[in-house]
Formats: C-alpha cells, structure tokens, sequence
C-alpha cells in the first residue's frame, strides 16, 4: 500500500480546560461555530493564541451588533420625531439604487441620471431642510425653478422621480408621514410638451447632412453613423456594443450585394438596455463590411468592447464618485462641428431611423428594431416578429438615403 495513505491522521487534542470555549477542528485548527458559521482561530499547538484570537473576535461582534442596534434605535426615535432632512432622505435612496445596479437591476447610466436630478432637487428645496418641514409651498416654488430651467421631458421627469423618492421613503419607513405635494406639483401637460416640440428644431437629419457628418468622420465615426443610421443605435448602444454581439454572415441584404436569403445577412443581436428588449437586427452590406474592416484594424481588447477611447477607455465610463463622462457626446459634437452642422446630436440619427422606417407602415417591426416595449392588446398576442419583416424595414431607410444620390457610404 501507499505509504502516503498509511500515514494516520494526528489525534485531535483535548480542550485545554473544562471551561474552554472551542473545539478542535479536523483542519487542525481550534474552532467555533457562531449564528451557524464556523470560524478558525489558530492551529492545534496554540491553544491560548487562538482563545485570544477568539475573545477579540466576540468583543468585535458585541460592539458591531450594539451600534447596529443604537443605529437602528437613532432611525426609530428619528422617525418618531419626523426630522430626516432632504439630504438624508435622497441619500438613502440613492444608495438603495446603488445596491440594484450591483444586482444588475437598475442600469448605470439611470443611477447617473438619479443623482443629477437629486442635485437639482436637494438645492432648490434645501438639503439640510426636514422633510416634516416641507410644504405644498415648497414644491409648488420647485415646479416653477425647474420649468424655468430645463425642457418640458426633464421637468415632468424631475416631478415624476421626487414623488417616487417622497413616496419611497414613507414606505420604508425612513418619514412617518406622506408627503404633502399640494396640486400645484404635477407633471408639464402635453400641451406644453406639443408647443415646445414645434418651436424646436425636428431632432431628425437630412441624407445631405448624414453625407457630410459621414465625409468629415473618421473609421470610428463613420462606423458609429452606419450603426446609429442602419439600426437605430443611441450613445449607449455604440458605447455598450461587443465583439459578441456581432454575427457575420456569408449573405447580402440588397444594398450593396445581391439579396440572399436572411439567414445568410449579417446582423447585431443585443438588448437595450433601457428596456431589456432584445434587438437581431440585419446589417446593411456596407455596415457589415466596414464593421468587419473595423474589428480588423482594432481587435477589441479583453472587455470586447468593439468602440472604446483613443487610450482603450470605454465611451461612456464612470469614476468612483459615479460621475459620467461621455466620449460619445463629445466626440460627435466635434463631428458636427466639423461638418458645418449647426445642431443635431448622435441619437438624431435614432430619431431618424424611426421617422422613415415608419414610412413602411410595419409599426412592430420599427419597434423591434428601435427596442421599444409594446404595452398594447395586440403585443400581448403577437408571438414574434418575422426576420424578412424587420429587414424590409432596415432596407426601406438604406432605400431613402441612396436613393437620393448618396452614394460616399458605398465602400
């Protein structure tokens, strides 16, 4: 036989005294279960270390439990006196979306969005202000800084997220009472919404001007107007794009090579991320030779991410303050700046997609492309979209921008 399994085992020792509190472990260490775990306090040989290393251990314990339960005694006598301030409250809640994004529950770019909000918030209304302080008044005041400031979507969006945390709180019994809004706190009516949207510039561009962002663009640039043009991509979905999501086929949609059937034609599966739709979306022959060109000239690196900075940085990335920095803002506003265009931002090109694909009439299509939630009766019994459906739409936009003699996006 093995001398190696002939070895006995060591003989556990005895406890060192009647009165010892731990026991000898079979890994050759003095051990304790507590609240049902087991922890290890030092070898065999060390009896007296490891009962040190033990009463170390319970003293810590004792005194983490004694402030958890002054810290939960602090929240329930400050409940009974209702004196949680502004501040307090958003942080709270802040730091609970922090807790679902780490879940995977909430998205990045969304717990952004709520601390921006929170700013704006807590300094009209007071951070150090007692939420049992507020009054109708005090939201009634915010309404008109915030209407005053930003567009009609983000004001009602400010209204819509400062009751949800108002309300948040009182459930989780972090305010013993409702919050009191007062009618005047409620969300831009679609009236305002309508004049707004005619007295702006339609978020929709020309084929000339998508010819000259396209003419005054490099590699990456060209690719990402391609991507935002053929599938309806925004900032994030260029940002977020990976060398998985990418399948190549040996076939052709009709814009470039002869058609084939969809089976063979490249196409991008990725979910939105806003929604969670998934998206298969065909690529247009010329997004998917100049894709494969691109991946080519710049294999992704380890994160797969297909468009990242000039230093290997994702597009759109946060610091340890969660603070966001977007190099898909920035860098098509130097673009355009390039190409002689007044305003127009990258997601102009997603509002585009939608505005012609719309001229097939195939609305589900659209949406399976545009990664939309169709809350409707008849999407609760439609069981799928058919590929060559949201093909034609795809094609139908290669159709509107070449066949008006926009031919530089061809090779």
């Amino acid at each position: 036989m093995n001398s190696q399994t002939d070895e006995a085992k060591p003989a556990k020792p005895a406890k060192p005294s009647k009165d010892f509190p731990l026991y000898a472990h079979s890994k050759g260490q003095w051990a304790k279960k507590i609240r049902g775990k087991t922890y290890y306090f030092g070898p065999w040989d060390d009896p007296q270390g490891a009962l040190h290393r033990y009463h170390l251990h319970m003293k810590q314990m004792d005194f983490e439990a004694e402030r958890a339960r002054q810290a939960e005694q602090s929240r329930a006598d400050r409940l009974e006196r209702n004196d949680l301030t502004v501040g307090e409250v958003w942080n709270a809640y802040l730091a609970y979306q922090e807790k679902r994004v780490d879940s995977g529950d909430l998205s990045r770019d969304t717990l952004t969005d709520y601390g921006y909000l929170a700013n704006t918030i807590r300094q009209s209304l007071g951070a150090s202000v007692k939420v049992a302080d507020l009054t109708p008044r005090s939201f009634a005041d915010l309404r008109l800084a915030i209407v005053g400031k930003y567009a009609p979507a983000r004001s009602s969006k400010l209204v819509t997220v400062c009751r949800q945390v108002f309300k948040w709180a009182y459930e989780s019994e972090l305010i013993s009472q409702p919050v009191r809004f007062g009618p005047d706190f409620k969300v831009i009516s679609q009236k305002q919404h309508r004049v707004h949207r005619a007295n702006s510039p339609k978020k929709l561009f020309t084929p000339a001007q998508i010819s000259s962002l396209h003419d005054a663009a490099d590699a990456k640039w060209k690719l990402a107007i391609l991507l935002g043009l053929n599938c309806a991509f925004g900032n994030s979905d260029i940002a977020n794009l990976k060398l998985q999501h990418v399948h190549f086929g040996d076939g052709g949609l009709g814009d470039l090579l002869d058609a084939t059937p969809i089976d063979r034609v490249s196409y991008i599966e990725m979910a939105r991320s806003k929604t969670g739709i998934e998206r298969r979306i065909p690529l247009w022959d010329i997004t998917s030779l100049r894709l494969k060109r691109y991946i080519v000239a710049n294999p992704p690196g380890s994160s797969g991410l297909i468009f990242t900075t000039r230093t290997g940085l994702p597009m759109i990335r946060f610091n340890a303050s969660g603070l966001k920095a977007d190099s898909t803002v920035q860098g098509f506003q130097r673009l355009r700046k390039k190409a002689g265009l007044d305003c127009g931002g990258f997601y102009w090109l997603r509002h585009t997609f939608q505005t012609i694909a719309e001229e097939t009439k195939d609305l589900p299509a659209v949406a399976a492309v545009m990664g939309h939630a169709d809350h409707s009766m008849a999407a609760n019994y439609r069981e799928e979209v058919k590929p060559e459906r949201i093909a034609e739409v795809v094609l139908h936009v290669a159709k509107w921008f070449h066949q008006r003699g926009n031919t530089g996006m061809t090779g």
